[in-house]
């Protein structure tokens, strides 16, 4: 009877455990409400001493709960920066505005807490800070517009082109509203949708009906401020719209490095230039990457877009492997302004060198795994770079090595026997790096034993 029992409460334990695995729980939660992005930007540095703070979020905040005890300001020896703050509902964002200006050369934390909750009164998911770092000189120079589109008297614009300012600095996120930002004809005012790339500093108009053909359209902009309090001066341009849509696909004009391009630098960050303004949302670490051709390994980077000259950049986090073929690929996901996507992927190839200074990689090791980024290879550069290059006779050894490696390395690539028979060489090697302790314990403990056993062989 107790067998069943034990049975029964294993198994209702196990099916409570299935359908909460799989979402069954019978409760709903609200989703929490997290930081969409922060001005300053994290990591920033030389920021204006007279800047403000805006913390943008991702749903409608409790603004009762957008407090000095909630939303604070330190400096790196935690000294609180005192200041007023203010929630603009319209675009979710809470504003620190310090009474002072922010000392010199000096790290700050924006700090805030799961005691700030949205309209629902859920908290935040988790505790978020972010540090930005202040420069010697406060900001006086007012923002201003670097580029727009379409072009101010422009003609025959596709009814289907985005409405888009380039401005010279972060803006306050708080101006980006319906007041202050208008598209309009001689009819009233065109309903939009407003949104700002912080990074880029793009601010896009998106009519709510598409453009209408034939007519003349007036973008006005008035009320910018950046974090400093500077005002813009209202900036208005217009355009005249033509018969239809844009159904033109872009075209990737060239590319940095160009196919089959050999002995790159391995520091080198790759760059594609369109023949049109593309839509940045779609220019992405999905839509444009990079990977080591044999072995298929994805290269990690960042993609960054800039529409005045139509560049987008993959900037790799770490050096590439020397002596390798990497392949880049933009694909048909990557759209220009009207949205109109590639026809295809556009792919290319590219060779790095096989030494450069402060780039010399493990030849025969990237050779025997097939890629550079392989975690045995970077255990071994490890190991080279903490303990050989640290000594003479070590550094005698590397360059021995790295002068002599590379045709070695080439022709074990080329054979997968030979990589085999490498790796099955290299793997003693490779786990007395990784795991020292676990080998000199097993050294030791196949010693101990030798020597017990021949004791136990004298006695006899």
């Amino acid at each position: 009877m107790k067998i069943k029992k034990v049975i029964f409460y294993f198994f209702s334990m196990f099916a409570v455990i299935s359908l909460n695995l799989h979402g069954y729980s019978g409760i709903s939660y609200a989703a929490a409400p997290s930081v969409f992005f922060t001005l300053p930007a994290p990591g920033a540095g030389s920021v204006a001493l007279n800047d403000i703070v805006t913390v943008t979020f991702s749903s409608e905040m409790n603004a009762s709960t957008i407090s000095g005890a909630n939303f604070t300001i330190q400096d790196s020896f935690g000294n609180g920066v005192t200041g007023s703050i203010s929630y603009d509902p319209t675009t979710l964002t809470a504003t620190f505005a310090p009474l002072a200006n922010l000392s010199p050369s000096t790290t700050y934390t924006i700090n805030l807490s799961t005691a700030v909750l949205d309209a629902t009164g859920t908290p935040l998911a988790a505790i978020y800070s972010a540090n930005f770092t202040t420069g010697t000189v406060t900001d006086t120079v007012a923002p201003s517009v670097l580029n727009i589109n379409p072009p101010a008297n422009g003609t025959a614009v596709p009814t289907n082109a985005p409405i888009m300012a380039i401005l010279s600095e972060p803006i306050n996120p708080t101006a980006i509203n319906a007041a202050n930002v208008t598209l309009s004809t001689v009819s009233g005012v065109a309903v939009s949708t407003l949104s700002y790339n912080r990074t880029s500093q793009t601010l896009t108009i998106t009519p709510t009906v598409k453009l209408s053909t034939s007519t003349q359209y007036t973008v006005s902009m008035k009320n910018f401020k950046d974090l400093a309090n500077n005002l813009m001066p209202t900036f208005t341009w217009t355009f005249a719209t033509g018969t239809g849509d844009d159904t033109t696909p872009p075209v990737v004009s060239s590319t940095t490095p160009a196919n089959g391009t050999i002995n790159v630098l391995t520091t080198t960050a790759l760059t594609a230039i369109f023949d049109e303004d593309m839509n940045e949302s779609t220019i992405n670490t999905s839509t444009f990457t990079l990977k080591e051709t044999i072995s298929g390994n994805p290269v990690t980077g960042v993609v960054t877009f800039n529409h005045t000259s139509r560049t987008a950049t993959f900037t790799p986090s770490i050096s590439l492997g020397g002596n390798l073929q990497y392949t880049a690929t933009i694909t048909k996901g990557v759209a220009n302004v009207a949205n109109i996507p590639l026809i295809a992927d556009v792919s290319w190839n590219f060779t790095t060198a096989a030494d450069q200074t402060g780039g010399i990689k493990c030849f025969i090791a990237t050779a025997a795994y097939g890629s550079y980024l392989d975690p045995h290879v970077q255990a071994l550069r490890e190991f080279r770079d903490k303990h050989l290059l640290t000594n003479p006779l070590g550094r005698k050894f590397v360059d021995f090595y790295y002068r002599n490696s590379p045709r070695v390395a080439g022709f074990i690539a080329q054979h997968a026997p030979l990589r085999f028979a490498v790796r099955s060489l290299l793997a003693p090697i490779v786990y007395t790096v990784e795991y020292p302790i676990g080998v000199f314990a097993l050294i030791c403990g196949v010693i101990f034993m030798r020597r017990r056993k021949n004791r136990g062989g004298n006695h006899v």
